[in-house]
This record gives structure tokens, C-alpha cells and sequence, in this order.
């Protein structure tokens, strides 16, 4: 099971459905995404907000799409809403090598979160800002940030989050 970013389809190209959630802020923002199955079927579903990251569990066949203004869990193979989450903080999303969490982001903190959205928070040993998800290495993510505080701005670091411990180190400063 797969999916993929895109944007909006040609009427007809593939089975639509489309997930909103109860909110007065009803933003015209839409973010599509393709679900290939295990089966070669494919359908889009189409979410309220802008895209802000994505996560399967090829085994329970369900995913967590990450927009601008929610959290959304679905049933990738009945196309079905699960439960939704209201997300006015969270930018980044990334699931875990084992796809059993998700580590989410905002700018100047990251969390754990699971398959129920319930977070718990990861202690970090400096301020952070601006912090960008780049990649998985085994079970370490690393990503990127400012030191919160450090108001010349110089201090770019690159930093790892280790999932087996729930701890972030600083790797060394881009500049």
C-alpha cells in the first residue's frame, strides 16, 4: 500500500471521497492524495487543509493524513474516516520505522504521537526553532533547526531524534 501527493484529479480518473471535519474555520484549501493498495486498486481521498504529511500502516491497511487544520484517520482499504483530531499547531509529520507512532512537529517543539493522537512530548537540550524533518537513518531522524534565543540567527544545527530512547542530541552546526 502506497500513496502519493497530488493534485486535483480529472473528474472520473478515480473514486473520490472526500473528508472534512466540524470546524467553523472552513478553509478552501484542499489537499489530495492517491491510495494504491495491495490489490492494484486506487482511489483518492481529498482533505480539508493544506497538505502538511502523511503516514501508512501497510499491515492494519490505515493511515494519518496531517493538513493544516487536522488530523485524519482513515481505513485506506473501505475508504472510511476513523477519526479526526483538530491540528492547529502541528507542520510536519513523519511515522516511525515501525509504523506503531508518529513523530510530529511544530516549529519550536516535537512530539510523539500515536495511532490514537495521544502526544507526549520530547525534551530537547536547547531552545528550537524553525525545525525541518529530513530523514530517517534506522531508527534515528534528523532534522534541522535554529537555537531558539540565539538571536544572531548563526547557529543552524543539524540534530537527531532517536526513537528507541526518545532523545534528541545535536549531530553539529550547518553553518
Amino acid at each position: 500500500m502506497t500513496f502519493d501527493r497530488i493534485y486535483q484529479p480529472y473528474s472520473g480518473l478515480y473514486e473520490e471521497k472526500q473528508f472534512d471535519i466540524e470546524t467553523e474555520w472552513k478553509e478552501q484549501v484542499w489537499t489530495w492524495i492517491k491510495f494504491s493498495l495491495d490489490d492494484f486498486s486506487e482511489w483518492c481521498g481529498c482533505f480539508r487543509g493544506e497538505f502538511q504529511g502523511c503516514g501508512l500502516n501497510s499491515s492494519s491497511k490505515q493511515a494519518i493524513i496531517l493538513t493544516s487544520l487536522a488530523f485524519y484517520k482513515i481505513d485506506c482499504e473501505n475508504k472510511s474516516l476513523l477519526k479526526t483530531e483538530e491540528n492547529i499547531q502541528f507542520n510536519q509529520l513523519t511515522i516511525t520505522p515501525d509504523s506503531n507512532y508518529f513523530v510530529v512537529g511544530y516549529f519550536n517543539k516535537i512530539e510523539l504521537m500515536d495511532w490514537d493522537f495521544n502526544f507526549q512530548s520530547i525534551d530537547s537540550p536547547i531552545e528550537m526553532d524553525m525545525i525541518t524533518f529530513k530523514n530517517w537513518e534506522e531508527n534515528n531522524l534528523n532534522f534541522t533547526c535554529y537555537e531558539l534565543l540565539n538571536w544572531d540567527w548563526d547557529r543552524h544545527l543539524l540534530c537527531q531524534f532517536s526513537y528507541n530512547n526518545n532523545h534528541i542530541r545535536i549531530i553539529n552546526e550547518t553553518n
